[in-house]
């Protein structure tokens, strides 16, 4: 039912990116203006050499707290080693590599390793709901809160 589609057809084009050389204040308000929970670091030629969620900066502003420095920057906070997917990654794929892991979304690589998107587990989910409502037409339901 799912494998139809790939991460091209239900990631987030547009990508909020983050500068090395910002602050940790700085991109925390970024982060919840725009209402997300980490974005890519690109250096100034746009490559992507990181990524920085919001458990990052809470640590990294606990840690300025503790030694009363408050100038932590991006680059010192942000994981280097980061896990991306390939826009043509079957949406089941991907499906299977967020039940494996601990992530909440995956930078986008096109095949010539350029960012191109952001994907979340919401991200599959809601394209899962819409095939599944797709083909066994099932329309809007609210869900019961009590």
């Amino acid at each position: 039912m799912f494998n139809h589609l790939a991460v091209k057809d239900c990631m987030k084009h547009k990508v909020i990116t983050l500068n090395p050389e910002q602050t940790i204040i700085e991109i925390v308000t970024v982060m919840l203006d725009e209402g997300i929970g980490g974005a890519p670091v690109l250096n100034p030629k746009g490559e992507m050499i990181g990524f920085i969620g919001l458990k990052d900066c809470l640590d990294a502003i606990i840690s300025d707290e503790y030694y009363d420095q408050h100038t932590s920057i991006v680059s010192s906070h942000m994981m280097t080693s980061i896990k991306t997917v390939s826009e043509n990654t079957s949406l089941i794929d991907l499906a299977l590599e967020f039940s494996h892991c601990t992530y909440h979304r995956f930078p986008v690589l096109s095949s010539k390793g350029k960012l191109v998107g952001i994907v979340s587990r919401k991200d599959v989910l809601a394209a899962m709901k819409k095939i599944f409502d797709d083909e066994h037409g099932h329309g809007k339901t609210s869900g019961h809160r009590g």
